[in-house]
C-alpha cells in the first residue's frame, strides 16, 4: 500500500495535467461524446502546472521548485500553429546531472513495463514534444496545446502511425499528449478507450522520455492517474500526394486548387496538402492567385522549414515559387491567401521532374563504351575512360577507370594529336571515343566541368 501511496504523489507534477481536485471515474470505451465538451469546457478547469502556480510545485508532490531557480518565471517564448495562432512556451532552466539521474532512477519506478529512451529534463514536457519537436533537444515547456486542434489546425483521427494521441480527465482536460509509434488490433480493455492498442512515445513531465503501451503511463488510471478517455489527432489535409521517381526522362506534375468562399472566415482558410516522399531530389513549387499568397513547409512533424521563395507578379497574377530538396519521408505544404479577407482560388503545382545523373554505376559493353546508370534505373552509352599512365608502349588495351572493363586504344603505330580534342592539361578523345586523362582532369571529368578543346580543321 505505500508504494501505492507514493506513486498517486508523484503522479501530480508530470506534463500539465494532473489537478488537485479531480477523481477517478469508470473509463469510456468512445471519445464520440467528448468531442463537443473537448472545445466547450477547455477553460473550466486550470489547476494544471502552470508557471504562477508556484505553490503546486511543493517538493512533496516531486515538484521542479527545487530544481529550477526562481527566475525561471520570466522567460517565455511563442511557437504557432499551422493556422497561425500563438501558443506560449516557457523557457526553464535544466537540472543538475545528480538531479537528472535521480529523475531517471525515480521515473523508471513508475511504469515498470515502460521502456525510457531519452534522460529526465526540465526544459521541455509532453505536450512540447508531441506538438512542437520531437527530439530531445527541444527547450520548450508547453501548458496548453489545446489551440492545435481547436483552431483547425489538426483534426480527429483514428490513432494510425504518426498521429498525436491525447489523454483527456473527466473535465476535457488535455492532461498528456504523445506519439503513436505503432498499431496492433485487439480488443480494449476498459483503461482510456482503446489506448492499450496502440504503442506511445511520449515525455513525462520533468521526468524522462519513454516508449510504452498506451494505457502503460502515469497518466492512466492503473497507475493513479487522472484520464478519462484518450483521443487521437493528425494534421488537417486537404489531400496527400505520393511523390516517387518518374519514369525515365517523363516529368510529373502534379496540379490541384483550392478555393476560399467570399462569405468565409479567416478560421480554417488554407489548404494543406500532405507529400509522401518516395525519392529524394529536388522539388519545385509554384503557387498562384489573383491575390497575394501565403505559403509555408513544414517537416513530418509540422516544424516549419525555411525555404527560399520568389514572389512574382505579372499580369494580374501573384505567384511564389521554391525548390526544395526532399529527402525520403513526409512533408506538408500549406497554401492561403495573405489578407484575411480575401477569396477565390489559389493553383498549386509541383513540379516531380528528375535531372539524370548518369554516375551512379557503370558495366562494360564493348572495348570502346560502356553503359552510365542513373539511380533513377536509366542508362546511356559512354565511352570508356582511362588515365594515360595506363598506356603501354606496344599495349592495345587499358583498364577503364569507371567500369573496370578492357578499353582499346584503337590504334595501331604512333599515335598523333593534332587532330584529338584536348584539354589545357593534355588528356584527349581518341578517335573511337575513349577518353584519355591525365591524373589532374579525373574530378572534373566526373562533376561535368572538363572542358576539350576541338582543333580547327581547315
Amino acid at each position: 500500500m505505500k508504494r501505492t501511496t507514493i506513486i498517486i504523489c508523484s503522479m501530480f507534477v508530470l506534463c500539465l495535467g494532473f489537478s488537485l481536485n479531480c477523481f477517478s471515474q469508470n473509463t469510456k470505451s468512445s471519445c464520440d461524446k467528448h468531442e463537443t465538451q473537448l472545445i466547450s469546457n477547455k477553460e473550466t478547469k486550470r489547476t494544471v502546472f502552470h508557471k504562477n502556480d508556484k505553490n503546486y510545485l511543493d517538493d512533496k508532490y516531486g515538484g521542479l521548485s527545487s530544481y529550477i531557480s526562481p527566475s525561471r518565471d520570466d522567460s517565455f517564448d511563442y511557437v504557432y500553429t499551422p493556422n497561425g495562432t500563438p501558443i506560449e512556451v516557457l523557457i526553464f532552466n535544466e537540472m543538475t546531472t545528480s538531479q537528472i539521474e535521480q529523475r531517471n532512477l525515480w521515473g523508471d519506478q513508475l511504469v515498470p513495463e515502460a521502456t525510457r529512451i531519452g534522460p529526465s529534463s526540465a526544459r521541455y514536457n509532453c505536450h512540447s514534444y508531441a506538438w512542437y519537436m520531437q527530439s530531445t533537444s527541444n527547450t520548450f515547456w508547453m501548458n496548453y496545446p489545446t489551440d492545435y486542434y481547436s483552431d483547425g489546425s489538426y483534426e480527429i483521427s483514428t490513432g494510425e502511425i504518426g498521429d498525436i494521441i491525447c489523454y483527456f480527465d473527466e473535465y476535457g482536460e488535455n492532461l498528456h499528449s504523445g506519439i503513436v509509434i505503432n498499431k496492433s488490433n485487439g480488443t480494449p480493455n476498459g483503461v482510456c478507450g482503446d489506448s492499450n492498442l496502440v504503442t506511445v512515445r511520449s515525455k513525462w513531465g520533468a521526468w524522462g522520455l519513454y516508449e510504452h503501451r498506451g494505457d502503460q503511463c502515469p497518466y492512466t488510471s492503473t497507475y493513479g492517474g487522472d484520464a478519462d478517455y484518450v483521443m487521437y489527432f493528425k494534421p488537417r489535409t486537404n489531400d496527400v500526394f505520393n511523390l516517387s521517381n518518374p519514369n525515365s526522362n517523363m516529368t510529373q506534375n502534379i496540379n490541384t486548387n483550392y478555393s476560399v468562399p467570399t462569405d468565409s472566415t479567416i478560421f480554417n482558410n488554407y489548404a494543406l496538402y500532405g507529400l509522401n516522399i518516395a525519392y529524394a531530389k529536388s522539388y519545385g513549387f509554384e503557387v498562384s492567385s489573383i491575390n497575394e499568397l501565403n505559403v509555408r513547409f513544414y517537416d513530418e512533424h509540422m516544424h516549419l522549414i525555411n525555404v527560399n521563395m520568389t514572389d512574382d507578379y505579372e499580369n494580374g497574377i501573384y505567384s511564389i515559387s521554391f525548390s526544395s530538396y526532399l529527402n525520403l519521408g513526409k512533408y506538408y505544404l500549406r497554401v492561403s491567401f495573405d489578407g484575411d479577407l480575401d477569396s477565390g482560388v489559389i493553383y498549386t503545382e509541383i513540379i516531380n521532374s528528375h535531372l539524370h545523373s548518369y554516375d551512379f554505376s557503370y558495366s562494360w559493353r564493348n572495348y570502346t563504351q560502356h553503359y552510365a546508370y542513373c539511380n533513377c534505373g536509366s542508362s546511356r552509352s559512354e565511352g570508356h575512360v582511362v588515365f594515360l599512365r595506363s598506356f603501354s608502349r606496344g599495349n592495345h588495351y587499358a583498364q577503364c577507370a569507371l567500369c573496370g572493363g578492357l578499353a582499346s586504344v584503337g590504334f595501331d603505330g604512333p599515335l598523333s594529336l593534332n587532330n584529338m580534342p584536348m584539354s589545357l592539361n593534355g588528356s584527349y578523345i581518341l578517335p573511337n571515343g575513349v577518353v584519355v586523362l591525365v591524373d589532374e582532369d579525373f574530378d572534373a571529368y566526373l562533376d561535368g566541368t572538363l572542358v576539350f578543346i576541338y582543333p580547327n580543321i581547315e
